[in-house]
């Protein structure tokens, strides 16, 4: 927020390779605890460009560039997040027309985890 206490656009702030994406949807999530949100785009035509992390330093985002395995190529549509291993860090759920992500964190990194659980999509072939 802005020093009047109304929001401002701070977009022109963002990486390129974020603001050009094909975002469906997107998420605030605290990821490193330090009461900061990072923002994680969940984009569609992912081959063109992935899903994107910035982390949130002190109100600058900065691009993660895959370092914690979050860029993740997929058409997505939607984002679920929960912490599901109860690690105090949140975990992520995506889906597109014909698959699952489940990204659960393992310290810095997440590590997609829907096959180890049994979960994707239900496709007759």
């Amino acid at each position: 927020m802005g020093p009047s206490g109304a929001f401002e656009d701070r977009s022109t702030t963002l990486p390129v390779d974020f603001l050009e994406a094909f975002t469906f949807t997107g998420g605030f999530l605290d990821l490193d605890g330090d009461r900061l949100p990072e923002l994680y785009g969940v984009n569609d035509f992912g081959w063109k460009l992935p899903n994107q992390l910035l982390w949130n330093r002190a109100g600058a985002f900065e691009a993660d560039g895959n370092a914690s395995g979050m860029d993740v190529v997929m058409e997505g549509m939607g984002l679920g997040v929960n912490d599901l291993n109860d690690d105090g860090v949140p975990d992520l759920l995506m889906g597109s027309w014909d698959d699952i992500v489940l990204l659960r964190s393992a310290g810095a990194i997440w590590a997609d985890t829907a096959d180890a659980v049994g979960i994707g999509p239900d496709v007759e072939s």
